[in-house]
């Protein structure tokens, strides 16, 4: 029979198990596993080399960060196995990702969850990009008057500024001015993460 303790680290719980004599330590983000186990000799052992996995892993992320702004496909990965996902937004992300270029409109985006509404989509992609952010613990690019632009942590628009990390908000305006339809496309970190291949 197997002992058990847990410890939480960050928005991890590390659970220290002794199987047969020997001490291991798995990290759990809610319900899902996150990387391999870890062994040690004793129980603080296995415990401290979860969290050094987890601190060196942290350490890549924040490189990726600071040098992209966006986060990374593991990043992205993780966010998606801990976040639930209704069938709408399930929906939208299966025909945004099979889109020529992943690019789709909020308008494309409502036929494909079955509303007549674009700005349907609009509230829900943005409340699906809410989750997914806040999963990765990731701040999306502001709006002038200082709100998140939750859908940006999905996708992106044709407008965008270095990599996406910001958005043209002059290009924005302009496309609304000119009676045309914002296209947003899909972040490649996020096709990666869902598909296997950017």
């Amino acid at each position: 029979m197997a002992r058990t303790d847990s410890v939480f680290y960050g928005p991890y719980a590390i659970r220290v198990m002794r199987i047969a004599g020997a001490h291991q330590a798995q990290i759990f983000r809610g319900r899902v596993t996150i990387g391999p186990r870890h062994h040690g000799a004793a129980p603080d052992e296995a415990l401290e080399a979860a969290k050094i996995w987890l601190d060196r892993r942290a350490e890549v992320e924040a490189r990726v960060r600071a040098t992209t702004h966006i986060p990374s496909v593991e990043a992205y990965r993780e966010a998606l196995s801990v976040i639930e996902i209704n069938a709408a937004e399930t929906a939208m992300l299966d025909a945004h990702i099979a889109a020529p270029r992943h690019t789709l409109t909020a308008t494309q985006l409502a036929e494909a969850a079955g509303w007549d509404s674009w700005s349907s989509a609009n509230l829900h992609y943005g409340l699906l990009g809410r989750k997914i952010a806040e999963a990765m613990r990731w701040t999306p690019p502001l709006r002038p008057d200082g709100t998140e632009i939750w859908t940006m942590a999905i996708a992106t628009g044709p407008h965008d500024i270095e990599g996406g990390a910001e958005i043209d908000m002059a290009g924005l305006l302009a496309t609304y001015e000119n009676g045309g339809q914002f296209e947003w496309v899909v972040r490649p970190q996020l096709v990666e993460a869902l598909t296997g291949s950017a």
